[in-house]
């Protein structure tokens, strides 16, 4: 959508899906993925979602610290795509497989014998959770963003962070969600790989 040069307005779409992960997860990966202060991806997405630099504007944005507007980011794009989300799920919780079904693609596609690629999971994941380890999970211990340091940049953000993380479905402590399902025993086709 970031390079797509023709408006996401002028587009119709049969479904929107809302793919919801843990916030710390969620921010620690933005921090870390955000090698400038600013790029092409800050720009697109406060173009889209002004409230992301809060009440500074876009120039004093640019100089806030990147926790913050990490934190912004993810609370008001799930405020955003939840105005026109069909549905919502967890990335943690939901296979590959289960979100080709869920947008209604033809089975042979989404219960393919791999031809299609649709639900390899080495195409999807990628896509749904990007530089995933190849444990399939990460600890708190390298995650980038705590409540403890949001909390210290703006308390009142923190507390509806923590509301809508809540409402979403997770408990406050990541590592009660392991970062992705393990898809080491997934193969399109639904054959999946016997554990040895």
């Amino acid at each position: 959508a970031i390079n797509n040069p023709e408006p996401l307005r002028n587009h119709r779409f049969h479904y929107v899906f809302h793919q919801v992960r843990h916030p710390m997860r969620v921010i620690s990966s933005v921090v870390k993925a955000s090698r400038k202060p600013w790029d092409t991806y800050w720009q697109w997405s406060i173009d889209h979602e002004p409230r992301i630099c809060g009440s500074s504007g876009k120039k004093a944005c640019r100089a806030e610290p990147l926790l913050l507007r990490s934190s912004r980011l993810w609370l008001y794009w799930n405020y955003h795509i939840e105005r026109y989300a069909d549905l919502r799920f967890k990335v943690e919780e939901t296979s590959p497989r289960d979100l080709c079904r869920l947008a209604r693609l033809p089975e042979k596609i989404c219960g393919s014998d791999g031809r299609y690629h649709t639900t390899s999971s080495k195409v999807i994941q990628p896509v749904v959770e990007p530089q995933a380890p190849a444990d399939g999970h990460t600890t708190s211990v390298a995650l980038k963003a705590s409540w403890e340091a949001i909390e210290a940049v703006d308390a009142s953000l923190a507390d509806e962070m923590k509301e809508m993380t809540r409402r979403y479905g997770y408990h406050l402590d990541p590592n009660m969600h392991p970062q992705s399902l393990d898809t080491s025993a997934f193969r399109a086709g639904g054959k999946e790989k016997e554990a040895r």
